[in-house]
């Protein structure tokens, strides 16, 4: 017992004790992480059920089904790689002038990999769906094909002063030169998965840490 509570023991304790008090933390982060998916997928499914109300009226970060008019800028277009029905292709999104003030960037819908991309109309008024943005870094040069549909890009590169989400948009003054996107579902990710392997970790460590100290001091009790 004397020789664990040697200081060369000691730091080891204690480095043990902060890798497992990491290790929980890192899980609890995972699940409010989850929670926080949760809770943003029962917000968006009650937007999409209910009527539609004019953009001005939603305040940034909420998620709602709007109306909206404006001018599109074709000069922000960029394309979401995607594929629908086994097919690949591109979610096209174009940042819209609101005019009642501000932008907007705007999923007008989908087409097929090998399919030109139209111009957009200069003029629409629709509605749509608010829809959170996937986040991710700015590039350093302005992107024609992306992965995540951040919003911000069209702020870094042209400006504009657009949402913090993006508008799916379901319904518009003239007939779609697209095919009009879907509304599907925030995904949770795998949050919880990795909550349970930090947890894992941490408990690997609680339990082979002391069979270690077992080990380690036995040859000093025979000896003794």
């Amino acid at each position: 017992m004397r020789t664990l509570l040697r200081s060369s023991w000691l730091l080891g304790h204690l480095l043990v004790v902060v890798t497992i008090v990491s290790f929980v933390f890192l899980g609890m982060w995972q699940l409010r992480r989850h929670d926080e998916k949760v809770a943003l997928r029962a917000a968006v499914v009650a937007a999409i059920e209910t009527s539609a109300v004019p953009i001005e009226q939603v305040p940034d970060g909420a998620f709602a089904r709007v109306s909206i008019a404006g001018v599109f800028d074709a000069t922000t277009q960029m394309r979401a790689v995607r594929s629908r029905d086994g097919e690949s292709g591109y979610e096209v999104l174009t940042a819209l002038n609101l005019d009642g003030g501000g932008a907007l960037l705007v999923d007008r819908g989908w087409v097929g990999i090998d399919a030109a991309v139209p111009v957009p109309p200069t003029r629409i008024d629709g509605e749509g769906i608010l829809w959170p943005s996937h986040g991710g870094s700015i590039p350093e040069e302005f992107p024609e094909f992306v992965s995540r549909i951040n919003p911000a890009v069209v702020t870094a590169f042209f400006g504009y002063e657009v949402r913090s989400e993006y508008l799916i948009l379901t319904v518009q003054d003239s007939p779609f030169d697209l095919k009009a996107p879907e509304v599907g579902e925030v995904p949770l990710g795998p949050h919880r998965g990795y909550a349970g392997q930090w947890f894992l970790f941490a408990g690997v460590v609680l339990v082979g840490y002391p069979i270690l100290l077992k080990r380690r001091s036995a040859p000093s009790s025979s000896a003794g």
